[in-house]
C-alpha cells in the first residue's frame, strides 16, 4: 500500500493552504470528520 503522503488525495486534503482548506471545508459541510479522510484514498465512482 502506498504512504498517505504519496496519495492523490493528499494533494486535495493534506496542504496548508487555501484549495485544501476549501476541500476540507465542503467535506466538513456535508458531515464527515477529519478522521474519515485524511491519511486514507478517495474513491469516486461515476456513471455518466
Amino acid at each position: 500500500m502506498e504512504r498517505s503522503e504519496d496519495l492523490r488525495s493528499h494533494r486535495w486534503f493534506g496542504p496548508d493552504d487555501l484549495r485544501s482548506f476549501g476541500h476540507r471545508s465542503r467535506l466538513k459541510g456535508m458531515g464527515f470528520a477529519d478522521e474519515d479522510y485524511l491519511g486514507k484514498p478517495v474513491i469516486g465512482i461515476l456513471n455518466t
